[in-house]
């Protein structure tokens, strides 16, 4: 359960990480970042079910990478890698030697796609992960009970295009415009239908690339997603719908969100915002530092979404 992409584009490595995880149904209910409780997807006594939240993307300077899977054999798995490769850097030969040797009681639960930098530049590495090629992006690792759906959406996809910034001399702009404007489409639709919850990925996205010598991050972010309707008559209407707000406290990624009602000509902040901290992997939420203040809604990053409708007039 969950969705990872591991891609390039114009070369350059980028990953792209959900934050959903499922188990069999808790007392309390999850709140999910674009919808709200879960129980608007998954009705009470569904049985196995989104159920909590956590941070799929591991970012260390020379690798970066993201899982699926199962919680408890990722972080084994993942807190050994950490530890490793802080006593000595991994490259690709050493990797694959010590992802061959992970138990396989572990391996068989999780699922990983990353890159690790060589001195010949990043390389690309997979544990269980479905690799296919896409005439956009070459190789592409996927991993999650989401691969079906991002195969499909990636090989459809027109991709980043950006005005007056040249591909290749700004890599890491590129691909960071680009994991936003994939992880965007996903919530966007995610928002509208509840499609990828209903199959147990999505929930929220972080985006990595590789910035200069090192793996980042990207931690400041406002997605804000319009719905246009549009009749026979070509009449059109634009409405704001949500906005939200990707930024990290410190190790936790923070996610506040506020849904949009028109009223009269202007706009409306609804009483149901949201905020939902999603801890790494090696953390727990109760870690969280209390003080911390509320993120604004601006951002370095300011992505906008737009979801078309038709609707008949009689």
């Amino acid at each position: 359960m969950s969705l990872g992409i591991r891609l390039r584009t114009e070369l350059h490595p980028l990953l792209i990480g959900d934050v959903l995880i499922s188990s069999p149904e808790a007392a309390i209910p999850l709140s999910v970042p674009s919808i709200g409780d879960i129980e608007r997807v998954f009705p009470k006594g569904s049985g196995f079910v989104p159920s909590a939240l956590c941070q799929k993307v591991v970012v260390l300077p020379n690798l970066a990478l993201v899982w699926a899977g199962t919680g408890f054999a990722a972080r084994a798995i993942i807190s050994e890698l950490c530890d490793l490769n802080s006593k000595a850097a991994f490259n690709l030969s050493t990797l694959n030697q010590f992802l061959s040797k992970v138990d396989r009681s572990l391996s068989e639960q999780v699922q990983i796609a990353g890159f690790v930098l060589e001195a010949a530049g990043p390389r690309e590495f997979g544990m269980n992960s479905k690799e296919v090629q896409i005439a956009r992006f070459g190789q592409v690792g996927i991993i999650g009970s989401g691969t079906d759906h991002a195969v499909k959406y990636l090989r459809g996809c027109g991709g980043c295009e950006t005005t007056g910034l040249p591909r290749r001399q700004f890599p890491s702009i590129f691909a960071a415009a680009t994991g936003l404007s994939i992880a965007g489409a996903f919530l966007s639709d995610e928002l509208c239908t509840g499609f990828s919850l209903s199959n147990y990925f999505g929930g929220g996205y972080e985006v990595a690339v590789l910035n200069g010598n090192r793996f980042l991050k990207l931690r400041d972010a406002t997605f804000l997603y319009w719905l246009v309707e549009a009749d026979v008559k070509n009449s059109i209407a634009l409405s704001l719908h949500q906005i939200a707000k990707y930024t990290y406290a410190e190790e936790f990624l923070v996610i506040r969100t506020a849904d949009i009602v028109r009223e009269g000509s202007g706009y409306r902040l609804i009483q149901k915002r949201r905020i939902n901290v999603v801890s790494p992997i090696n953390k727990r939420v109760t870690q969280f530092p209390k003080d911390t203040p509320i993120p604004p809604f601006d951002s370095e990053w300011i992505c906008n979404y737009l979801k078309y409708f038709v609707t008949s007039v009689a």
